[in-house]
């Protein structure tokens, strides 16, 4: 039998060092990803190997032209519809909604400072994840890629308490401030809303019916409370309320509504 020529083992070595390093990239990708510290270190090596990882599977996929059309394919259409100039106008009243069912999905996840995902959650990431979850799979479910860039946007940009409480680049405004919130009158919040501990200690989501949602460290993990109700520390502590601007709906201004 004759012996492999120097020139096939040498390509069945690169194809076999390849294949190594698509799968090491992959599981560092995967377990990035897990991480629940949602900091600017952590997006950037994301998508540097997310990028990584494209580029290994196209190289390995190129020899088989099924295989290298599909993943051009769906790289020419992502890019094409994250492009597209998209729709302003939109169902806010839809979208706040999804809001708060994003926000819902996330209760009794455990407390994790800086945790952004399932696996960990503090106070700022829950009242960003839902605002970002929404907005993503709204764009996607109506093709709105503006809604989609603003999930992106908001995702990638940094967002502790501190930019919260300043507006998150000026994609919230400020309505109120609040002695306690367990005293505060939530009659002109609309589901979705959020406040911010003006000691920069504590953040929630209101989700209506005097329902609040939030990461709590002395539970250990996000809860729904009625502040009015409850006895913890966030509960008698001065606040500031603010309103994401994508979910401000005129008719809704100055009523009080819960969802049906």
């Amino acid at each position: 039998m004759p012996l492999p020529s120097p020139s096939f083992a040498a390509r069945w070595l690169r194809r076999r060092n390849a294949v190594v390093l698509w799968w090491l990239t992959l599981l560092l990708l995967a377990g990035i990803a897990a991480y629940p510290v949602g900091a600017a270190s952590i997006r950037t090596a994301e998508i540097v190997l997310a990028g990584a990882l494209l580029a290994e599977s196209i190289g390995l996929g190129w020899r088989y032209p099924w295989l290298r059309w599909t993943l051009l394919a769906v790289c020419g259409i992502a890019g094409f519809f994250l492009a597209m100039p998209g729709r302003q106008r939109f169902d806010r009243m839809e979208l706040r909604q999804a809001t708060v069912e994003a926000l819902k999905r996330y209760d009794g996840v455990r407390y994790f400072r800086g945790g952004e995902n399932r696996l960990g959650m503090d106070c700022a990431g829950l009242v960003r994840r839902g605002v970002i979850d929404a907005l993503f799979i709204d764009g996607l479910r109506h093709a709105n890629p503006v809604l989609v860039r603003r999930a992106l946007a908001l995702w990638w940009q940094s967002g502790g308490l501190r930019e919260l409480l300043g507006g998150a680049g000026g994609k919230a405004e400020r309505l109120y401030e609040v002695k306690t919130m367990a005293g505060m009158d939530d009659s002109r919040l609309h589901p979705g809303d959020f406040a911010i501990a003006l000691n920069g200690a504590w953040a929630g989501s209101f989700l209506g019916n005097h329902t609040w949602l939030y990461a709590s460290a002395e539970a250990g993990k996000v809860v729904q409370a009625n502040p009015c109700a409850a006895r913890s520390t966030a509960a008698q502590t001065p606040a500031t309320v603010l309103r994401w601007r994508h979910l401000e709906v005129e008719q809704l201004v100055g009523r009080r509504r819960g969802l049906q």
